[in-house]
C-alpha cells in the first residue's frame, strides 16, 4: 500500500468514527465555510446570541496526515458551545500531498486571514487564542511562535493539548512506556513523521518549523494551558516543552489527566474525560478574560 492510498484509507476510517461518536450532538450551533487564497478552508463556529466576542483558532490533530475539519466537527462544537467563542477551524492541507513546511504556511496564512477578514466577518481579534491538539498542538505552538514577530500582543493565550513537540529522534522514554496498545502507538507516530518530513527528514526535524521544543526564542510567549495524558507516547515532550516555556517565563499551566490515552479530547466522542478537560479549558479561559 502506497502512502498516499494508506493515508486516504486512514483519513476515512478517522472521519466515519468521528461521525459517529458525536453523532447529532450540537447541531444547532451556525457555522460558515470560507476558503482561504483557494488554498485551503476555514470552518468559523459561531455562539447562539453572541457576536464579536473572543475568537480561537484551532488547528486539529491527525499526525500531519488525517484528521480534518469534517472528523473534528464535533471537538469544534462543543468548544464553541461551552465556551461562547467563536472557533475558527483550519482543514490546512497535510502529507504525504502536501509535506513539511506547507501545513505550517497554511496555518500561519489562516491568523493573516483571519486578523485581515475579522471585521468583514463580524469577529474581533482584540481576544485571539490559538489552540489545536497533536500535531494541531504543534502547529498552535509553532504559530504563536512566529506571531511574536508578525502580531505581536495580538494572540492572548494558547491551547496545546499533547502537543507534538520533538521529533521522535529525540529519544523519549513514553514512547516505549506507551507505544503499544494504545490510540496512538510509537509505529504510528514513525509513520507520521516520516510522511510529513519526506525523505529529508534527517534535516528537517530540526528545522525550527517543525519542532518547537528545539526553539530557543520561548520569550515572550502568550499564557500557555498545556495538556497532556498520562498513557500517551507524546506526555514527556509535552512534558519537556512545558518545563522550558517556564524557564523562559512564560506563563504556564501544565495538566496532566491520569489514566487519560492520546486522544481523549474529541477523537474518543463526548466522554466523561472529554467533557472534564473541556470545563477545564473553559475555566483557564475565563480566567484569563477577568
Amino acid at each position: 500500500m502506497t502512502g498516499s492510498v494508506k493515508a486516504r484509507f486512514f483519513r476515512l476510517g478517522f472521519k466515519l468514527a468521528s461521525r459517529f461518536l458525536w453523532r447529532g450532538r450540537l447541531k444547532t450551533i451556525k457555522t460558515e465555510d470560507h476558503s482561504v487564497a483557494g488554498r485551503f478552508t476555514v470552518r468559523c463556529y459561531h455562539p447562539e446570541g453572541k457576536a464579536r466576542g473572543p475568537v480561537i483558532l484551532y488547528f486539529h490533530g491527525g499526525g500531519f496526515v488525517i484528521g480534518d475539519i469534517d472528523a473534528y466537527d464535533g471537538l469544534c462544537r462543543d468548544l464553541c458551545s461551552r465556551s461562547g467563542y467563536t472557533v475558527v477551524s483550519v482543514d490546512y492541507r497535510r502529507a504525504p500531498e502536501h509535506r513539511f513546511p506547507v501545513a505550517v504556511e497554511d496555518c500561519l496564512l489562516a491568523l493573516d486571514w483571519l486578523i485581515q477578514n475579522a471585521q468583514s466577518l463580524g469577529l474581533t481579534t482584540e481576544a485571539l487564542y490559538v489552540a489545536g491538539d497533536s500535531a494541531g498542538g504543534n502547529l498552535a505552538a509553532v504559530t504563536a511562535l512566529e506571531a511574536k514577530a508578525r502580531y505581536s500582543g495580538v494572540i492572548r493565550g494558547q491551547i496545546l493539548i499533547y502537543p507534538v513537540t520533538a521529533h521522535y529522534t529525540a529519544g523519549f522514554s513514553s514512547y516505549d512506556e506507551c507505544g503499544k496498545g494504545y490510540l496512538l502507538t510509537r509505529k504510528q507516530m514513525l509513520w507520521f513523521w516520516d510522511t510529513y518530513l519526506g525523505g529529508g527528514y534527517s534535516q528537517s526535524y530540526s528545522d525550527p518549523l517543525a519542532t518547537p521544543l528545539l526553539r530557543e526564542d520561548l520569550e515572550g510567549l502568550p499564557p500557555t494551558l498545556l495538556i497532556t495524558a498520562e498513557l500517551d507516547p507524546l506526555r514527556d515532550e509535552g512534558r519537556a516543552y512545558a518545563k522550558k516555556m517556564l524557564n523562559a517565563g512564560v506563563a504556564v499551566r501544565h495538566a496532566e489527566y491520569e489514566g487519560c490515552q492520546h486522544g481523549f479530547i474529541g477523537i474518543a466522542g463526548p466522554t466523561v474525560d472529554h467533557s472534564r478537560a473541556l470545563d477545564d479549558i473553559v475555566a483557564w479561559l475565563r480566567h484569563l478574560e477577568l
